[in-house]
């Protein structure tokens, strides 16, 4: 199997999106805001901007788009979570770990935390 090509660090993807990463703390709220939005392209590139934005205050937003439809998004999802976890490393796992946990959870869910808590 191939390896995906790495992930573009979104603050070097634009001057609109260097902008928001240099904002720090103070973009957070908005950029978690379109973490959840229902267009993946924007999605893809608010969980990209999390990368740069590894709060604690991002954990549950992180954590939902590791369970993300499309596998673009995942796969940031992952790399914001690794970026996360290098702060705030028990918040994180014991996050991901509600789910992998939980036999209530569906298996593929499971399956995709413990892949993050992996990584």
């Amino acid at each position: 199997m191939l390896d995906a090509p790495p992930l573009p660090k979104a603050s070097r993807c634009g001057p609109l999106l260097r902008l928001i990463a240099g904002q720090r703390k103070v973009a957070l709220p908005f950029v978690l805001e379109l973490v959840q939005s229902l267009r993946f392209e924007i999605r893809l590139w608010a969980t990209l901007l999390v990368v740069e934005l590894p709060y604690a205050d991002a954990i549950p937003a992180v954590a939902g788009r590791i369970f993300d439809d499309d596998g673009r998004v995942r796969a940031a999802a992952r790399t914001a979570a690794r970026a996360i976890a290098e702060h705030h490393p028990t918040q994180m796992i014991e996050r991901l770990s509600k789910v992998a946990l939980d036999v209530e959870e569906l298996s593929t869910r499971r399956v995709l935390a413990l892949d993050a808590i992996g990584e």
